[in-house]
């Protein structure tokens, strides 16, 4: 080989490298993209869950607060009444 050939192989080699760096970079980026898709979409789905337990404790606490508003009316009829009254 001449010396003409030995620059037009180290030339294509060169380029065969930044051709495989910028592959591996994309992949890279690409990689990232996605495992932050997934921990944005667990983290999101996990929201959901707390926000849905906390409607259902709120839900739960409402009602026992409703059943003792109505056993106190209850217990405040039997004292007035003397009788006891029939929950509703």
């Amino acid at each position: 080989m001449n010396m003409i050939d030995d620059i037009k192989d180290a030339v294509t080699g060169a380029g065969h490298d930044v051709a495989d760096a910028a592959e591996a970079t994309a992949d890279a980026a690409g990689n990232a993209v996605d495992a932050t898709v997934d921990a944005a979409g667990d983290a999101a789905a996990a929201a959901g869950e707390m926000a849905s337990d906390a409607g259902h404790a709120v839900a739960e606490t409402a009602g026992d607060a409703a059943d003792a508003v109505e056993d106190t009316a209850e217990a405040a009829a039997d004292a007035v009444t003397g009788e006891d009254t029939p929950a509703a």
